[in-house]
C-alpha cells in the first residue's frame, strides 16, 4: 500500500452485513477488506497495513473492544474511537 492510498478493515460475522458495508465503503475509492472474525483480521493486520478498522462489538469469541486492543498493539499508528448507535 502506498502513502497515498487508503485501506479499511471491517469485521463483522454476519455475511450480508460485510456485502454492504463493503458495497459503500468501496464508494469511497479506497481499498477494503473484510473478514469474519476478529481472529482472522489480527492475523492479516501484521502484514498488511490499513489506515481504519471498524468493527462490531457484539462477535462470537473475540469482540471487538478486545479486538481493538490487540490491534492497538500491531498497528500503533492507529487512533481508536468507539461510537456506539444512537436509537
Amino acid at each position: 500500500m502506498d502513502n497515498n492510498s487508503r485501506h479499511i478493515v471491517f469485521v463483522d460475522e454476519e455475511l450480508k452485513v460485510r456485502r454492504v458495508v463493503a458495497e459503500t465503503l468501496r464508494q469511497l475509492d479506497a481499498g477494503i477488506t473484510c473478514f469474519s472474525c476478529a481472529s482472522d483480521c489480527l492475523e492479516q493486520l501484521g502484514s498488511q497495513k490499513c489506515n481504519l478498522i471498524i468493527t462490531n462489538l457484539r462477535m462470537p469469541k473475540m469482540n471487538g473492544i478486545e479486538l481493538l486492543r490487540r490491534a492497538k498493539v500491531v498497528t500503533p499508528w492507529l487512533e481508536m474511537t468507539r461510537f456506539r448507535r444512537v436509537h
